[in-house]
């Protein structure tokens, strides 16, 4: 009979783990619409692609090259998330981006 408690219990805690995961999930999703539902998270989230090296290119010819795509991995999972939230959106800001830079 313990071992089904425990085999029980190990779900449990596996299915309590699922749904939390599931909730953080949820909650990242809501957090980035509301950051790129205004104009002002746009501009922030494409300048940290931009600082993060996304747009250029990580090459140096030395070590320096494996911090670079370090960074470059960062805005790479950023702009994976913005497109994961509305592809549309990319576009968006890259207009922002040409406004701003004139």
């Amino acid at each position: 009979m313990q071992d089904n408690d425990e085999l029980q219990a190990e779900i449990d805690r596996d299915e309590a783990e699922k749904a939390a995961m599931e909730r953080q999930a949820q909650l990242l999703e809501e957090a980035f619409e509301k950051v790129l539902g205004t104009a002002e998270g746009k501009r922030v989230i494409w300048w940290i692609m931009g600082e993060c090296g996304v747009f250029g290119l990580s090459m140096t010819g030395n070590s320096q090259t494996f911090f670079n795509e370090g960074m470059r991995n960062i805005g790479l999972k950023l702009m994976d998330r913005v497109m994961q939230t509305n592809p549309s959106l990319y576009q968006e800001m890259y207009e922002q981006a040409r406004k701003d830079a004139q």
